[in-house]
């Protein structure tokens, strides 16, 4: 009875190999690289952010054009959408932006406490029939500022991205400069309506 059982259990893992083994998913995972983790320094934290939120482009818009075809609103909504502008929501845009970062400065406080300033501009060529005013292009070619602040426990530990602060007219308007672009969660209202997915 044993050898039977274990003889049945053997089979179904070999199955569901097979299964996964063939799985799309399971293609689209064996894709994801390992990042290795640099945080030994302010700077090479940082960068291996960086390197975080590229890998997440990339694994998104390699599901992307898997997923897309079976959404509900790519399947559905040409059949209730009419016009040029609302059948516009029917398509799913696989594109992913690409930047060009560079650091700026690194502005080390203490033992646990430091900054780094970086320029971020997105090299993301425009769509064919997109116009740009010459403070678009400006703004284009200068990038954004963009400040992280890094803290560690101890001088032996690695430093961990603790904030990250953008340049915004809200911000300037104030003269502080700089304003957080992560803000803690807490409970959530659900006041307001999200107006693009009525």
């Amino acid at each position: 009875m044993k050898v039977a059982a274990s003889a049945f259990l053997v089979m179904i893992a070999l199955t569901l190999g097979t299964v996964r083994a063939e799985s799309p998913r399971t293609e689209i995972e064996s894709g994801i690289k390992p990042i290795e983790i640099h945080a030994n320094s302010p700077d090479r934290a940082v960068k291996t952010w960086w390197d975080i939120q590229d890998a997440n482009r990339a694994f998104e818009k390699s599901v992307c054009p898997e997923l897309a075809p079976r959404s509900p609103r790519r399947i559905h909504a040409e059949a209730i959408l009419r016009g040029e502008i609302l059948s516009a929501a029917k398509r799913i845009d696989c594109s992913t932006e690409a930047y060009e970062r560079s650091i700026v400065r690194v502005d080390i406080q203490s033992d646990t406490l430091a900054f780094v300033y970086a320029t971020i501009k997105n090299v993301t060529a425009p769509d064919a029939n997109a116009t740009l005013s010459p403070k678009d292009k400006s703004d284009k070619e200068s990038g954004e500022d963009i400040k992280y602040q890094l803290e560690r426990d101890g001088a032996s530990e690695d430093w961990k991205i603790s904030q990250i602060f953008g340049r915004n007219a809200f911000a300037t308007a104030l003269s502080t400069k700089w304003s957080p672009l992560y803000h803690s969660r807490g409970p959530n209202g659900h006041i307001y309506v999200d107006e693009y997915s009525q």
